[in-house]
């Protein structure tokens, strides 16, 4: 809160370095977490362009490709450039999202205190953004350091907006330019930066009054100044949707129609922030809602409409409405209105949408200090207890991020009909071979989501898991008979042939599979079953095409060395001596 002694306001800076060391204690504690199974083994471990470090084919694939349903190079070469310094070590990875969270705290309180000159509601923006639960997953999650990275450039690109507006030229213009793309390379969530930057014109860079009626001539030349801005939000806009289209990410308006996309909108926004007031049962996952009540869906809107017009009309209190609509405009892109995912909200999307509110409180506070309404003693003190209860409360939702089993637990336990979170704690109880418990969560998660072919594939593995073939066939037939284009399940389906020796139909299952999508494990398990078929040559070109995927893919190469060594051994001898080596292998399994 604003303390107007200089002497108290030089108070800020121990304040903030306080607050440093209480992000990191807070924090602190991933240091021990480990990957888990959603999206980490995609963007790291079980990705061979991740895992091999920083290379020149690295860069040129994560420039060039799409991946995940992201076009996200940065994000890419990042998790790259930690592999190379630190390897494939989950603690390195969370200590660089930590790193990063605690760098766009500090840049968030740079931001406003050099905007405004107001340390200690800056400050206090800058605790919340630091401390906040809903923040939890932007920074625990590795697969989200696409988050804090592209946060990380966008604030970069306000700091550099407010020197380009006190002082501008064409390089300080470029500037900005030049970190926004950054940020849009490591996520596209800030195509909204020129409305936001917009917003910043009228507070707190005060480039138009909000006091007197609106200069139509300045206000067009503050849009025209944003229009190149405006032309890569487009470009990325499109190449975005490009990527999610071609992943098959997007839901069509026959599977979430418009209406219930609206009124799923609406309600969001006031979900988020009745989590931002009393942050409990946070989840990885939110299942969409089937249907929401008219009775709940009209208030949504027409409290939003009138939250809008509210803050409009309090023209001398201008951090309100940009607040405010930071707030809505921060959350547009992710909302909902193009869908992607299964999820009706995400914790994730608050990261940075939550700076607005946190700018109407702080400065509404100091704004009642200022005017003498209020002592400075008490909302200091509230302060303090508000972010002792968030730093706890944080702290405690941490722990569900340890691994995948307390995840998922946590998500199955706060959330209902959530068919992600029991796939999910079923995907992670296969990996440390508790098969049973893995098939009662999946059973669940395919009553719960009966379309969803992942489920039924996912169930499939474990009955192979458990020896039970027919039913591993079945439930593997099953997921195709929902997708016939998913080369998991066309994997999974020659591993059941494979292992009863059924080489024919295992060798045209994996076939299948890699005309889908090319993969190291299915070109080594496809190696493993020409051998079994006498097709040395056809085996040994599957696995130089594994190692050539996967340079890492030991058991690929191993393959290979004991095939060269069968040729050998066989160069003389009789034919009836020709054994093919039909020892099962293990494939590695994403997880």
């Amino acid at each position: 809160m604003s303390i107007r002694p200089a002497s108290r306001n030089r108070a800020v800076i121990p304040a903030a370095v306080i607050l440093i060391l209480t992000t990191i204690l807070v924090y602190g504690q991933v240091a021990g977490f480990d990957f888990v199974n959603y999206d980490d083994s995609t963007y790291v471990f079980d990705n061979p362009h991740v895992r091999a470090g920083l290379t020149p084919d690295g860069v040129k694939w994560a420039l060039t490709h799409f991946w995940a349903g992201n076009w996200h190079p940065l994000t890419m070469l990042s998790l790259m450039l930690d592999v190379e310094c630190f390897g494939v070590d989950p603690a390195a990875h969370h200590l660089v999202n930590l790193l990063l969270h605690l760098a766009n705290s500090t840049l968030v309180l740079l931001f406003f205190y050099f905007s405004t000159r107001r340390p200690w509601p800056s400050l206090f923006v800058a605790a919340l953004f630091a401390l906040h639960p809903l923040h939890v997953e932007s920074v625990a999650w590795i697969s989200e350091r696409k988050d804090v990275l592209s946060a990380f450039f966008g604030l970069l690109a306000l700091l550099a907006y407010r020197r380009y507006v006190r002082a501008p030229g064409r390089w300080p213009y470029v500037t900005v330019m030049a970190w926004m793309t950054l940020s849009l390379g490591a996520k596209a969530m800030l195509v909204t930066l020129p409305a936001l930057l917009l917003l910043l014109d009228v507070w707190p860079l005060d480039r138009l009054d909000p006091g007197r009626p609106l200069d139509m001539r300045r206000a067009g030349r503050l849009v025209l100044e944003k229009v190149p801005l405006g032309v890569l939000s487009l470009l990325f806009g499109l190449i975005t949707i490009l990527a999610q289209s071609s992943a098959g990410a997007m839901a069509t308006f026959g599977v979430k129609p418009l209406g219930l996309r609206l009124a799923n909108a609406a309600r969001s926004c006031w979900l988020y922030l009745f989590k931002t007031v009393w942050p409990s049962d946070l989840a990885v996952f939110y299942p969409y809602p089937d249907s929401i009540p008219w009775f709940q869906a009209i208030p949504a809107v027409l409290g939003l409409a009138a939250v809008s017009a509210a803050v409009l009309f309090l023209r001398k209190k201008p951090y309100l409405a940009a607040g405010w609509f930071w707030y809505l405009i921060g959350l547009a892109p992710v909302i909902g209105l193009v869908q992607v995912g299964g999820q009706g909200l995400a914790d994730r999307y608050t990261y940075l949408p939550l700076v607005g509110i946190f700018v109407c409180l702080a400065y509404g506070a100091d704004d009642l200090i200022r005017s003498g309404r209020l002592s400075a003693r008490i909302p200091g003190i509230a302060a303090v207890l508000l972010l002792t209860a968030l730093g706890l409360t944080t702290w405690r939702q941490l722990e569900s991020w340890r691994n995948g089993e307390t995840l998922f637990r946590r998500a199955i336990a706060v959330t209902e009909n959530n068919d992600v979170a029991f796939s999910g704690l079923g995907r992670y109880l296969i990996g440390v071979k508790r098969f049973d418990e893995a098939r009662s969560y999946l059973s669940l998660a395919v009553q719960t989501n009966p379309g969803h072919a992942a489920n039924r594939r996912t169930l499939g593995e474990v009955y192979l898991e458990l020896g039970r073939y027919q039913e591993a066939e079945e439930w593997l037939r099953s997921a195709l008979n929902l997708n016939s284009e998913d080369s998991e399940s066309w994997f999974w389906l020659g591993e059941v042939f494979r292992r009863q020796r059924r080489w024919p139909e295992a060798a045209a299952a994996y076939r299948r599979s890699l005309r889908i999508r090319p993969a190291a494990r299915g070109h080594n398990f496809l190696g493993l079953v020409l051998i079994s078929l006498n097709r040395w040559d056809e085996a040994m070109f599957h696995f130089r095409e594994a190692l050539r995927l996967d340079p890492a893919y030991s058991q690929a190469g191993s393959n290979l060395k004991k095939l060269r060594g069968l040729i050998e051994r066989s160069r003389g001898a009789p034919p009836s001596d020709r054994r093919p080596d039909d020892r099962p292998a293990t494939g590695r399994k994403a997880r």
